[in-house]
């Protein structure tokens, strides 16, 4: 008896291992990297076009959209840089400085827990730029894009 019940219970577990291999799992996991290599993608071409650093999207949600998001925020960094040190990024002295002290900026007011505000009367134009892409990555502190890895 003890052999049949063992024999029964093998077969069993024998029929469920394609449950476990099933596709769905492997599904989700394939779109969280789609998701995250769509970001990647979409960051470096901001980027490369000198655009603001926006990492939403109405194409992904979930944990896909912050996967997408991690994308973005590591490709656009794989172009401009990030952090204190991505005012090298700029090629002139002026863009520099604006870059530099819309960092501080950032990381006073989120120190101070201010809400966010990239306006200033002290850059226009190019450094104008220059300045918000400081501010947002001092405000926003990034230091969150090393969570996903392939």
């Amino acid at each position: 008896m003890n052999k049949r019940l063992g024999v029964l219970l093998l077969a069993v577990g024998i029929g469920l291992v394609p449950l476990c291999f099933s596709p769905v799992p492997m599904h989700a996991q394939n779109e969280m990297h789609r998701a995250h290599d769509a970001g990647y993608q979409n960051g470096v071409n901001d980027a490369r076009h000198n655009r603001a650093m926006n990492p939403n999207t109405d194409d992904w949600h979930g944990d896909r959209l912050e996967a997408y998001r991690r994308g973005y925020e590591e490709g656009y960094r794989s172009v401009r840089g990030g952090g204190e040190y991505g005012w090298r990024s700029y090629h002139n002295t002026e863009d520099q400085r604006a870059y530099q002290d819309g960092y501080r900026n950032g990381i006073r007011d989120r120190e101070a827990n201010r809400p966010m505000n990239m306006h200033t009367s002290d850059w226009k134009a190019d450094r104008l730029d220059a300045y918000r892409r400081g501010y947002e990555e001092g405000y926003r502190g990034h230091h969150q894009h090393d969570e996903y890895r392939h």
